[in-house]
């Protein structure tokens, strides 16, 4: 008797759940101004600067793994969890946005019109075709950064952090920018910045259930496959945030 009483205790303890607590370390961002862009703020307090991007607005993120299956079977449909779309213009417009609230910014439909019938010119001799100091242009954005972790953690009620060891690790996708910045005038680049996005980095972090050694999500999040990754309006936040870093380092 006793000893079904045991494995009743030790079926329902391993089927009970418990609110953790999951955490990275923000990666820091890389800022690399030259001389050369402080000599040029010395000058000029407000330089007009437009933002470079490249062509696509509409990006797509696919599974690798599902990639693998759908080989195997090609008759299999693709699940919808298999893949992201994002609306880049969103992500532009954020840049634009912030850069307008510090700097003088120049249009760049205009700025790309000029540079359209301008073919084979360099920047330098946009300084006079478009009265642009700067640009900024948007060098590569991976939205599939990973982040690991062995171990979440549940808080006392006193609030003291009591780790807790999973038995797989655990991985969520992050994101980064990567944006170079020249002076037109110069044709020369007097800044390169590469920003991150690390999620369940602020505060406590994010919430899950702990249940079998395994984390399972509370709150709904934007899959890809097996992995979360950064929505929309995570993303939209991330610009706004990495861009308002971006113009302190100019000025």
């Amino acid at each position: 008797m006793r000893t079904y009483f045991y494995l009743f205790l030790m079926l329902a303890l391993a089927s009970c759940s418990k609110k953790v607590m999951v955490r990275f370390k923000q990666k820091d961002a890389e800022i690399n101004s030259k001389e050369a862009l402080a000599l040029l703020m010395l000058v000029n307090k407000s330089p007009k600067i437009v933002l470079r991007v490249p062509d696509t607005q509409r990006v797509v993120i696919r599974d690798p793994e599902s990639d693998t299956k759908n080989q195997k079977d090609a008759r299999k449909s693709i699940d919808q969890n298999k893949e992201v779309v994002y609306d880049d213009r969103m992500l532009y417009n954020a840049i634009e946005k912030q850069l307008f609230e510090n700097l003088n910014v120049v249009d760049r439909k205009l700025f790309n019109e000029v540079l359209s019938k301008a073919s084979n010119v360099d920047y330098s001799k946009l300084n006079d075709l478009t009265n642009t100091d700067l640009i900024l242009e948007w060098v590569n954005m991976n939205r599939q950064v990973p982040y690991v972790t062995k171990e979440c953690y549940q808080l006392s009620k006193k609030g003291k952090e009591q780790p807790i060891e999973l038995e797989s690790r655990f991985r969520r996708l992050g994101a980064s920018i990567e944006f170079r910045l020249v002076q037109v005038k110069t044709n020369q680049m007097v800044g390169s910045y590469i920003f991150n996005y690390t999620p369940c980095a602020t505060g406590p972090g994010c919430e899950y259930l702990y249940k079998g050694g395994r984390l399972i999500p509370i709150v709904k999040h934007t899959q890809l496959g097996r992995y979360e990754i950064a929505s929309q309006a995570e993303l939209e936040k991330f610009m706004t945030d990495a861009t308002r870093q971006l113009v302190e380092a100019i000025r």
